[in-house]
């Protein structure tokens, strides 16, 4: 068996190697100036905003920032009415077009088009920039801010001039999301962004997916359908690892192999209150986790006749498969928990789940074990 320090030293291996390894997605953020761009990134990913100071600025009026898994391109706010505005077009449209010729990882991956709804009117800069923006065959979104200050008549103008097929109402009475999206100054949730942020997620590729979901706040439950993708991906390969001849009592065969689902279940909730990197020492989970899978494959083991045939095979790449599937859900089921109490503002709830939290892992553990293991 791993040792607990053995245990917990994989776990911070694991996660420092997952943190250099995301890929993030590059999100590239225009609009006016005063419209609204700071606030809208607090709703989505927080307050912790930090400008790359190590990156060259190549293209004077574009700002990079770091949030937590994702690069924000910030262009510098345009004025309406400037000369200045065919300067910015063009370094911006030149930035796209160099990044879209580079590597994937320097390309831009989103564009969040930024209108003042407040304003009550669309330029012609905005459609001609939107449509030039558009032809690039990038996702590119509208993001009518301050949404909360327009009427409905001045929604409705604003709309047709990007949409002239469509209007506010109607944009919004049908089942598929809108190609555009408002948001408020205020906490409304009727006008809170985040389809936007479920658009965002559904028009990145399934490489970057895994950073955006990790570092919005909007949506616990994309988070918690991400883990569950994460779940059944490192179950199927367990059960492969099952049907190699590994001995039913070397259960730490199986926990190293579920050391790296766990660590990046745990690492999608990206909660600022847990120390991710050294979560699993500090609340004793990961010795509950090798023990529980010893206990698990011993209690299976009572109803396998033989050991060492193709049935005793097969019986043994479900073990390997109901173990970490159940492991994986626990964890997903858990950090669910704590990432509504913490976005909910429950501090001395999210505290104590912490320090219970090996004891909640075994409990929630052995629900799913049993619910898995009786199908």
């Amino acid at each position: 068996m791993f040792s607990e320090k053995e245990l917990n030293e994989k776990f911070s291996k694991e996660y420092a190697k997952l943190e250099k390894e995301i890929d993030k997605p590059n999100i590239l953020i225009i609009g006016g100036t005063g419209v609204g761009k700071s606030s809208l990134i607090n709703k989505i990913f927080g307050k912790e905003v930090s400008k790359v100071s190590n990156v060259k600025p190549e293209t004077r009026g574009i700002n990079t920032y770091t949030h937590k898994d994702v690069v924000l391109l910030d262009t510098e706010g345009f004025e309406l009415g400037s000369d200045k505005n065919t300067i910015f077009e063009e370094k911006i449209i030149a930035e796209i077009e160099k990044r879209k010729k580079g590597d994937e990882k320097n390309q831009i991956h989103l564009i969040w088009h930024l209108i003042s709804a407040s304003s009550e009117r669309v330029t012609d800069y905005d459609v001609n920039l939107f449509n030039k923006l558009e032809s690039f065959g990038l996702p590119a979104a509208v993001v009518f801010t301050k949404s909360d200050i327009a009427n409905q008549d001045s929604m409705n103008n604003m709309v047709k001039r990007l949409y002239p097929h469509m209007d506010f109402d109607s944009a919004f009475s049908n089942n598929e999301i809108p190609p555009f999206f408002v948001c408020s100054t205020e906490d409304d949730e009727m006008l809170s962004p985040l389809n936007l942020v479920n658009w965002s997620i559904s028009k990145l590729p399934d490489a970057l997916k895994y950073a955006f979901t990790a570092s919005q706040i909007l949506n616990c439950e994309a988070k918690f359908d991400q883990a569950k993708s994460i779940i059944n991906q490192h179950t199927m390969g367990n059960v492969v690892v099952g049907f190699s001849p590994i001995p039913f009592s070397d259960a730490p065969i199986l926990i190293a192999s579920q050391i790296g689902m766990l660590t990046r279940i745990i690492r999608l909730y990206n909660l600022a209150e847990i120390n991710m990197g050294s979560f699993m020492s500090t609340t004793g989970a990961g010795l509950v986790i090798s023990n529980l899978g010893k206990s698990a494959v011993g209690s299976l083991l009572k109803f396998i006749p033989v050991i060492g045939t193709a049935i005793g095979g097969a019986i043994n790449a479900a073990v390997a498969g109901t173990i970490t599937f159940a492991m994986g859900t626990a964890m997903n089921v858990l950090m669910r928990k704590i990432t509504i109490d913490y976005l909910n503002g429950d501090m001395k709830r999210v505290q104590s789940d912490i320090s219970n939290f090996s004891e909640m892992f075994k409990n929630q553990f052995n629900e799913e074990f049993k619910k898995k293991n009786n199908k």
